[in-house]
């Protein structure tokens, strides 16, 4: 019984997952052909709590460029408790949409002007969307709809705010 009490205690492998390939656009460096260093470069989709992985993109680059919203701890939960991750803005709730489901949104004024709100309070130099993203079809057509026609460089498609 003493034995059987003590098992939990001995150590176990951790668990681990696969973990998605950076883009070239991000470990080939071409991101610094829309956003400079210390500039805010706009994964899409925009990084969330529980998927944080375009995070990486910034650890990859060295932290040589911010993102907007992502993991965060902080104080602004009800009565200045802590939270995680931040209050999304209305273009980056639109594009977790349709990464999450698909589809192709309806995109009118009234959206393409909260988008350029939204990137100026990032203060986005460009947005990007790795090739290979699930539902990179529908996203790049939303954001053609937000920003205008993207231009590929490498294996992303970028829009400049």
């Amino acid at each position: 019984m003493v034995g059987v009490a003590l098992l939990p205690i001995f150590p176990a492998p951790l668990p681990t997952a696969e973990r998605p390939a950076l883009p070239e656009f991000v470990t080939g460096g071409h991101w610094r052909q829309c956003v400079r260093p210390g500039g805010v470069l706009v994964p899409v989709p925009l990084a969330t709590p529980k998927e944080p992985w375009p995070m990486r993109w910034a650890t990859g680059a060295d932290a040589a460029f911010g993102m907007p919203e992502g993991f965060f701890i902080g104080p602004y939960g009800r009565n200045g408790t802590a939270a995680m991750g931040t209050w999304k803005r209305p273009t980056s709730a639109l594009l977790t949409e349709v990464a999450k489901q698909g589809g192709r949104p309806v995109v009118g004024d009234e959206e393409r002007r909260q988008a350029a709100q939204d990137a100026d309070r990032w203060g986005a130099s460009c947005f990007a969307l790795a090739v290979d993203t699930p539902h990179a079809e529908d996203l790049r057509a939303t954001l053609d709809q937000l920003y205008g026609p993207s231009t590929r460089i490498a294996d992303a498609w970028v829009w400049r705010p």
